[in-house]
């Protein structure tokens, strides 16, 4: 896996890694990975980034390694999150549409709280306005709104660390993840997805089934109807792999992937798997064959 990733090393210059940090448990392989690159070649730099709210996590990880750390701080999601004023972090505040939107979302969330008698139905009443034409249609501009400003976010990273080659854990999470991975691509900076799990439907599908966010039929809506015909060629076994405002978001954004029940279908270069047996697997959950590398699993890296 090491050689996968030196190989990929730009002609005369030195790797200069961007981690994204989205699951601390992922990253430690990433980490072993890299840790084990910067062995082999004391040159290579690594910088992980992580969301401000998860800085504490985080920051055990790296601190008995060479790689530093930065924060992802977003004012929409980091309210009460504490940086360390050593570690950078690169900093937007919420404004517009998403300012107005999160204020009304903090006022229905503690309307409940505030009028104790009525807890109960006031919440069924927000759960049900929130699977609505209306609720969905306002999430999605949320969403939007709030993946606009993390883009920018990303664009004042990478030009104050200049990465040339990024490792991600996948290619399809709600997070951090697609504006830095939509910054990749604009650059023309190579995406990797080492092996560090193994990418199965199976238990996405138990996860998601008595979840309404993921229902294509119910709870009714337009909304949902709608998107559900929209993203048929995404729908498995009757569900979302996300909500579909989240879908409707992030195509919009320009980061929807393909087909994100199997990673490698979104914003990656190089998805890498333990075997053939993985590999062919991957291609029929629609992964173009020149995208896949066998390289084994992490485990057997040294």
């Amino acid at each position: 896996m090491t050689k996968a990733l030196k190989d990929l090393r730009p002609e005369n210059e030195a790797l200069r890694i961007l981690v994204i940090g989205n699951s601390p448990h992922h990253t430690k392989s990433l980490l072993f990975l890299i840790q084990e690159l910067i062995r082999i070649d004391p040159e290579v730099r690594a910088t992980l980034v992580c969301c401000a709210s998860q800085h504490e996590t985080f920051a055990k990880l790296v601190a008995d390694s060479c790689v530093e750390l930065v924060l992802f701080e977003n004012g929409a999601d980091t309210a009460g999150a504490s940086a360390s004023s050593n570690t950078p972090a690169i900093k937007v505040s919420s404004r517009g549409v998403l300012k107005h939107v999160l204020f009304l979302k903090r006022c229905l969330t503690r309307l409940p709280v505030a009028m104790p008698i009525f807890r109960k139905p006031l919440e069924v009443m927000i759960a049900k306005a929130n699977q609505s034409t209306p609720g969905l249609v306002l999430r999605e501009w949320a969403l939007a709104a709030r993946l606009k400003q993390e883009k920018l976010l990303a664009e004042r990273l990478f030009d104050l660390i200049s990465p040339n080659l990024i490792v991600a854990f996948g290619d399809r999470h709600p997070d951090i993840e697609a504006p830095l991975l939509l910054v990749a691509r604009e650059r023309s900076i190579k995406v990797v997805i080492p092996y560090t799990t193994y990418s199965g439907k199976d238990i996405m599908v138990q996860v998601r089934r008595n979840d309404p966010d993921y229902q294509t039929m119910k709870p009714f809506s337009f909304y949902r109807r709608m998107k559900a015909a929209h993203f048929r060629d995404q729908v498995h076994e009757g569900l979302f792999y996300q909500p579909p405002n989240m879908l409707a978001a992030y195509e919009k954004f320009g980061a929807l992937s393909s087909y994100p029940w199997c990673l490698g279908n979104g914003l990656s270069d190089i998805i890498c798997v333990d075997s053939e047996v993985t590999a062919q697997r991957y291609q029929k959950d629609r992964v173009r064959p020149e995208k896949i590398r066998i390289v084994g699993d992490v485990v057997y890296d040294k």
